[in-house]
């Protein structure tokens, strides 16, 4: 049986000096689809560009006579009756837009065939849209009955104006290259033959730039379409200000300019790296910088909480400028996903199975007292966690992921427990770890985030909720094993 072509194709290409990556969706026989599969596939790509210093140009197109016509329908009416893993490709999608929109590569969009609701969702999602004369672009979500998802309702209006955006949205219909074009959409309009190389000559151009003034650049004209204007002003005195009077490449910028030479700005290819060049550092420095920044976000959204924390309270309490933090984050929303990203792989990781078939009751012992301890170490966390979940739908989702896994591990517990004959097989594996694990974290809430029983040791507690854990599960057995010491 011949093997299923890859999703993706990609190519390192190079030209007047820019290194680069093309990513080709490929599956030109359903016209590109954008499945989760697609887009974690883009996202890792993503992640290989942005970690090589030498890479300026992240660009997609697509295989054959499209672009993308966009999501999958048919593996729609399967997502859709299942929630989770729909929110799942939703926050994925979102972060695959957001990352093309903010991060500090040159991204493109090569529209070489039709583009259509997904399709121009991640379009919109880059620096630049370039397009064959030949092609069709347009939104037509609700062709199909449905709704953008990715960014789509809401960018689309910010490229071409609302009421332009509306008649596109709202028609379903495709619109021509040169409509494209007149309505201010795209960069580029050109016969196919030469869309590529003209597309990527475009990418090269901006690629010679300073790293570090393109991706700020970038960061104030994403505040212009959302902020008010006073703030986007405030905002651009503070990066201006910080980036001319700290950064290597402003001086640079200005010398190679009266000198009528090609500047040799910080990370391109043929200068030195710094860590200043994107979003993650590529030094010792950086890394201790960055963990200064994320230490210190950690705690002003645990003094202040998450609404009203500012990034200027962060940059504060880390003794650094607000241009550092830019450096690291594109805004302060990204640093509270990746404290509470690290949280729950971090729970996730110490709740692996501790299964002793000689003794159930200590294993008990043993996570119980892991997790509460850890619990108790980051009330903080905990406690913006809860607070964030309830308006953030990414964080929602990462949270439930990691509880899923926490308590499909008490679960497999339960069944190994069954099969071994020490636990009751009327038992309902799922449901029991669902209802002693959510008992277990609720003690914990009320103990280390409100801050109520907290007279009550801890040794106690182990003790008393792994006596409960036994006597519902293991009959008894176990029991008088003593406190866990690890």
């Amino acid at each position: 049986m011949n093997a299923s072509p890859p999703l993706t194709v990609t190519e390192e290409w190079e030209l007047d000096g820019t290194r680069g990556v093309l990513v080709r969706m490929n599956r030109p026989e359903l016209r590109n689809p954008l499945d989760h599969d697609t887009v974690r596939a883009l996202l890792r790509h993503l992640d290989a560009a942005e970690q090589d210093p030498t890479v300026r140009g992240f660009v997609v197109t697509g295989t054959g006579p499209a672009f993308s016509a966009g999501g999958d329908l048919r593996k729609y009416v399967d997502l859709y009756a299942h929630p989770a893993q729909f929110s799942a490709f939703l926050a994925d999608f979102k972060k695959l837009c957001e990352r093309l929109e903010r991060g500090p590569l040159v991204t493109c969009a090569i529209v070489n065939g039709a583009c259509v609701a997904g399709g121009l969702e991640l379009a919109l999602a880059c620096d630049f849209i370039t397009i064959s004369e030949e092609a069709r672009i347009g939104d037509g979500h609700l062709g199909s009955g449905q709704l953008p998802g990715a960014g789509g309702s809401q960018r689309l209006g910010r490229a071409i104006g609302w009421q332009k955006a509306k008649e596109w949205m709202l028609s379903g219909r495709l619109y021509s290259a040169r409509e494209a074009e007149r309505a201010g959409l795209v960069s580029l309009v050109t016969e196919p033959e030469s869309l590529e190389h003209l597309s990527l000559a475009m990418v090269a151009a901006a690629g010679q730039h300073s790293p570090l003034a393109y991706g700020i650049l970038k960061q104030l004209i994403d505040t212009g379409r959302q902020a008010h204007l006073d703030d986007g002003l405030t905002r651009e005195l503070e990066l201006v200000h910080e980036y001319a009077t700290t950064s290597r490449d402003a001086t640079e910028g200005l010398l190679a300019f009266l000198d009528k030479r090609r500047p040799n700005y910080d990370g391109l290819a043929g200068g030195p790296a710094t860590p200043d060049n994107g979003l993650q550092p590529r030094t010792e420095k950086g890394n201790r910088t960055r963990a200064l920044m994320k230490a210190s976000a950690r705690t002003v959204f645990g003094r202040s909480g998450y609404g009203n924390a500012r990034i200027s309270d962060i940059t504060a309490q880390a003794k650094l400028s607000q241009g550092s933090f830019y450096r690291y984050f594109t805004d302060k929303e990204a640093a509270l996903h990746e404290l509470l990203e690290d949280l729950l792989r971090d729970v996730v990781e110490f709740a692996r199975d501790s299964w002793s078939a000689s003794d159930p009751a200590r294993s008990v012992r043993v996570t119980t007292r892991k997790y509460l301890e850890f619990y108790r170490d980051n009330a903080d966390l905990y406690a913006l966690l809860i607070e964030v979940a309830q308006t953030d739908p990414r964080v929602r989702q990462m949270w439930g992921e990691a509880r899923d896994a926490f308590y499909t591990r008490i679960s497999r517990m339960i069944r190994r427990s069954q099969d071994e004959g020490i636990a009751g097989p009327e038992l309902n594996p799922d449901f029991i770890a669902l209802l002693l694990g959510g008992m277990t974290e609720q003690y914990a809430y009320a103990c280390f985030v409100e801050g109520r029983y907290p007279a009550l040791p801890l040794d106690d507690v182990v003790e008393q909720i792994s006596m409960v854990w036994a006597d519902a599960i293991f009959r008894g057995a176990g029991q008088g094993s003593g406190p866990a010491d690890d």
